[in-house]
């Protein structure tokens, strides 16, 4: 017996995320493929070649402040809509109030889900009807269609979707960029290009929430295993004491010869932080925000990144502006 709108209620912490069955799990794989020319959303933004082309074309920012899992939301007729994340391991049924067009014809949105608060953001349009969006169509006019399906063919309703909310992504201009990587409010920053075709770059946070802690250590003379923390913007935060041996002799042996980046976390009870492991060079240290952020409000989390805000600045100073407006999308909003 299907559950009613009144049972189907539940808190977002208790959100249960129903499997589809293998059969209907293969058809949705099956239809991606043969709607998409290209099923990648994203690719991380890593290295000198990756920033490239953010200095020539427009880009969207999707900010995410909780980690999140980014796929597909999937309407094709006689299924239930469904969320099937990017690499097609798992999907997840979705229950939505849904106009009878909806119901008849085939329809693939990014979505990312944030299954610890409840969250679901529809993001992008990606194919509507037979049309392959992402390959013919600007980002601009796809959030067009976003706003049609928001008017004419979905009713948001929390209860109907058994306690998870669905929500649709807002972006904010490129030039905000470096405000909000300074900022510790986020784990992962999408760069969303107005040119048809194209996937967006990924940035995960080295200074974001539930993210590690990451700086440059230099020596301290005369305490063998305690050294200075250094953020991104070339400050001292203060210093970390190494506790296991191992690693404290490997420190000793190359810090003489290059830079070494480490992740740290912060002890609450000792007031102090401590060196957790080495990170390559090119993961970004986190800005002094991040530090103050996290003793003030311990955390302990890992993530990673891919790039430092120093090189991403000097790829996009002449970066071309994007439209005046921001493609935000009010969910109250009727066209």
């Amino acid at each position: 017996m299907e559950p009613s709108i009144r049972s189907s209620y539940k808190p977002a912490q208790g959100v249960m995320y129903n499997k589809t069955k293998p059969a209907a799990h293969e058809h949705l794989q099956k239809l991606v493929r043969g709607c998409l020319q290209d099923t990648r959303i994203h690719q991380p933004l890593e290295g000198e070649k990756a920033l490239v082309p953010l200095s020539k074309g427009i880009f969207y920012l999707l900010v995410h402040p909780r980690p999140v899992e980014t796929g597909f939301l999937i309407f094709s007729p006689r299924h239930a809509p469904v969320f099937l994340n990017e690499s097609m391991r798992y999907s997840y049924i979705i229950r939505m109030r849904l106009s009878a067009t909806l119901h008849n014809l085939t329809a693939i949105f990014t979505a990312s889900l944030d299954k610890s608060d409840g969250y679901l953001w529809i993001e992008d349009c990606l194919f509507w009807d037979k049309e392959d969006m992402k390959s013919n169509q600007p980002f601009t006019k796809r959030r067009e269609m976003i706003k049609q399906f928001l008017s004419h063919h979905w009713m948001p309703d929390d209860r109907c979707a058994g306690g998870l909310s669905i929500r649709i992504a807002n972006y904010q201009p490129l030039e905000n960029f470096e405000k909000i990587y300074k900022s510790p409010d986020w784990t992962v920053i999408d760069f969303c290009p107005e040119l048809q075709g194209r996937r967006r770059f990924r940035l995960k946070a080295a200074g974001g929430i539930d993210s590690s802690l990451v700086a440059q250590i230099k020596p301290v003379t005369g305490l063998p295993d305690v050294y200075e923390l250094w953020s991104n913007e070339e400050i001292c935060v203060g210093r970390a004491a190494i506790q296991e041996l191992s690693l404290s002799r490997t420190i000793r042996q190359e810090i003489s010869d290059k830079n070494l980046y480490c992740e740290v976390e912060w002890n609450a009870n000792f007031q102090k932080f401590r060196v957790v492991k080495l990170v390559p060079t090119t993961t970004p240290r986190s800005p002094i925000a991040r530090f103050n952020s996290i003793k003030n409000a311990p955390a302990s989390s890992s993530s990673s990144s891919n790039e430092s805000t120093s090189n991403y600045n000097s790829h996009t100073k002449h970066t071309p502006k994007a439209p005046t407006e921001l493609l935000i999308v009010d969910e109250d909003e009727e066209d």
